[in-house]
């Protein structure tokens, strides 16, 4: 397919080799085409046993996909039984998989990406017989569908993790758009030859033989034939085999629906049978590539740490007066629906985050395009508002002995807040006499607390006189009694480091951590009727690809889902970090 018109670029648009050069050049390994019939390039074993596992797989293919159901005879001018796929998969997804996909159009040898309307038109995809989903886009060129771009979500009814990018091209919608013709018929596949007198035969008897001449006993005895087969090979420990009889299955069934002998409840049946063989196959697959060390490695997660060097730029921008903040998520297309219930999710999430933190702001406006959900918080505080609260602790008979000498009970209770034992006072209550503290929650930048808090956080090492002199862990009240010594362990160098002891870590994570650590919690409770993972285990309705996070001048040091804030969106193409 990809040779038609390798001698024709001055004549008429074409497709030639450039597809399969471009994602060689970014590291896919070029393959063959399955050969059992595939209804789709999804079904080759390249695409549903290799997203299967950790490891990672990068691969293009051509795959000729038969479908009985789509049989015109030939005169359906888009619809036949045997069409040309072109199948793509990324695994894990690069992070730029849409810009990739956009950037092989031009390889096609030629379609100029800015002459056409080329748009990503929200559909979720699923396969009952491979108990396989997945939510991405078809994607149009000028109105027509021309690619369907998918993030596997699960296969084999087995959950993915890392997730696969799947990119399927239909070659003859986008041959038959480039060369301006109405049929596929009309296609110019070499000099001198058309699609139609080399293809058009074929659609005509297939059509005949899977609308017409197909005998339904036959089809139901190979049907059952390739089931029990592929049940022996499973037993026999053979994953491959197996599944190649399970593509004899489904395409058993094809025929037989097609022939109209398949009714709604049979056709439950059949898929129910069909996925139970997709699922036994891909639990093999599994365990086999498992039991080989996962010879092509293992993928991780990304480290959602924001890094120290990051950190360093931050610390000396904290703003002291109110300031804009402005929260923009940038996101791959969300669907329609999603695009406005997000947006106002996410204000309210914002708002929430910010009276529960003791922080002080004006207008609060959210804005949401199919890339964008943004959120503008006017004059935001940079100092969380101070407050005094009375605790009640233990009763004054288990805080005090009979000497008046305080109990363990009165040490743990001074201890937990904080707070000298001179300042407990009584009370009564009911019956019972308490001892009661006043407990001063103190106000805290917002951002200079979790600068404070990180840089403890990713242990860093303070001789003595650094740790007086630094401005930071003085004004946070950080005492060397909330600090672990290492200084046995640096013995003879001249340095008495400190790292944050964990149960100090614990009491400055719940004061300290404001927006840097709660913001991506607040973002991860928007709400979508279907949610993906990408990258990690990290929900949303589409792949975020930026964060732009701001606080006047200061750049708020934030991830989620692995995604870095950046200074400004893509828009302007430039990035701080």
């Amino acid at each position: 397919m990809f040779e038609a018109h390798a001698r024709m670029r001055r004549k008429a648009p074409c497709i030639d080799l450039g597809p399969l050069e471009y994602w060689a050049s970014v590291g896919c390994a070029i393959m063959q085409c399955s050969n059992t019939e595939v209804g789709a390039g999804t079904m080759n074993p390249l695409t549903f046993l290799r997203v299967l596992g950790p490891e990672p797989w990068n691969v293009a293919y051509v795959e000729p996909s038969i479908r009985p159901d789509d049989s015109r005879y030939g005169e359906n001018p888009n619809r036949l039984q045997r069409h040309t796929q072109f199948q793509v998969i990324l695994k894990p997804d690069p992070g730029n998989s849409q810009d990739l996909f956009i950037r092989s159009l031009s390889a096609l040898g030629c379609i100029d990406v800015n002459e056409h309307d080329i748009r990503f038109v929200e559909d979720n995809w699923e396969s009952p017989v491979l108990g396989a989903w997945g939510l991405g886009w078809e994607i149009w060129m000028d109105g027509m569908e021309i690619t369907q771009f998918t993030y596997f979500q699960q296969a084999g009814s087995l959950q993915l993790m890392p997730i696969s990018v799947e990119i399927t091209y239909g070659l003859e919608r986008i041959l038959m758009l480039l060369q301006g013709v109405d049929h596929f018929k009309k296609i110019q596949y070499a000099d001198g030859i058309t699609y139609g007198e080399l293809f058009s035969e074929n659609e005509k008897e297939m059509s005949a033989y899977y609308l017409e001449h197909a005998n339904v006993d036959h089809i139901q005895k190979h049907f059952n034939l390739s089931e029990a087969e592929a049940r022996s090979l499973l037993d026999l420990g053979l994953a491959i085999p197996a599944y190649d009889q399970l593509l004899k299955t489904s395409h058993a069934f094809n025929i037989l629906d097609a022939r109209g002998f398949v009714g709604v409840t049979e056709r439950a049946r059949y898929f129910g049978r069909m996925r139970s063989l997709a699922r036994q196959c891909a639990l093999l697959w599994s365990k086999t590539r498992e039991s080989l060390g996962h010879p092509l490695g293992v993928l991780s997660e990304p480290n959602d740490l924001v890094s120290k060097e990051i950190l360093e730029v931050a610390l000396d921008k904290v703003p002291v007066e109110p300031r804009l903040f402005v929260l923009e998520i940038g996101t791959e297309e969300l669907p329609p629906d999603d695009v406005a219930s997000a947006s106002q999710q996410l204000k309210s999430l914002v708002v929430q985050l910010l009276e529960t933190k003791r922080i002080s702001h004006g207008e609060v406006l959210a804005f949401g395009t199919p890339r964008r959900l943004v959120v503008y918080v006017e004059s935001l505080s940079s100092k969380q508002v101070e407050i005094e609260s009375e605790v009640r602790g233990p009763p004054v008979s288990k805080a005090f002995d009979d000497q008046g000498y305080p109990t363990k009970a009165a040490e743990g209770f001074c201890r937990r807040y904080s707070v000298p034992l001179k300042s407990v006072y009584r009370r009564t209550e009911g019956k019972t006499e308490y001892v009661f503290a006043r407990v001063v929650e103190s106000a805290r930048l917002a951002f200079q607390t979790i600068a404070i808090f990180l840089r403890l956080y990713f242990i860093y090492s303070f001789s003595e006189t650094e740790f007086k002199d630094d401005k930071w862990l003085r004004e946070a009240s950080v005492t060397p009694v909330d600090l672990r010594s290492r200084h046995a362990l640096m013995h003879g160098q001249g340095l008495c480091p400190y790292v944050l002891c964990a149960e100090a870590a614990n009491s400055y994570l719940a004061r300290c951590l404001v927006l840097s650590e709660d913001l991506p919690g607040s973002i991860a409770k928007i709400s979508f009727q279907k949610s993906m993972r990408w990258n990690s285990e990290v929900m949303f309705s589409r792949p975020v690809r930026w964060i732009l996070a701001l606080h006047g001048d200061l750049v708020v040091p934030l991830i989620f889902a692995g995604v870095l804030r950046q200074v400004l969106g893509p828009f302007c193409g430039f990035l701080l970090f």
